[in-house]
């Protein structure tokens, strides 16, 4: 929550130091994993792929963690819980 209003995604920030290339951050809120990636683009200049190997990844994690059954009730409670964030000050 913040001032209040709960959060649906919280993007993490971060740098890259002298001599890194490649930085992923990682934030988790209720039902949520959000990725921060940051990258050189003269080293990688592809990152692209990175993005979509991540979500291949993450889909084959939940496949294989959540099975058949319990994906359906997972993806219920996530779309529940995008459609309460709203909020006014």
């Amino acid at each position: 929550y913040w001032q209040g209003c709960r959060l649906d995604n919280m993007y993490p920030v971060s740098v890259l130091l002298d001599g890194q290339a490649l930085n992923i951050s990682l934030t988790g809120t209720a039902a949520t994993l959000d990725f921060g990636i940051l990258a050189c683009r003269r080293t990688l200049p592809r990152i692209q792929r990175l993005l979509d190997y991540l979500e291949l990844g993450l889909k084959e994690l939940e496949n294989a963690v959540l099975g058949p059954a319990c994906r359906s009730t997972w993806q219920r409670l996530r779309n529940t819980t995008s459609r309460r964030s709203t909020c006014s000050s």
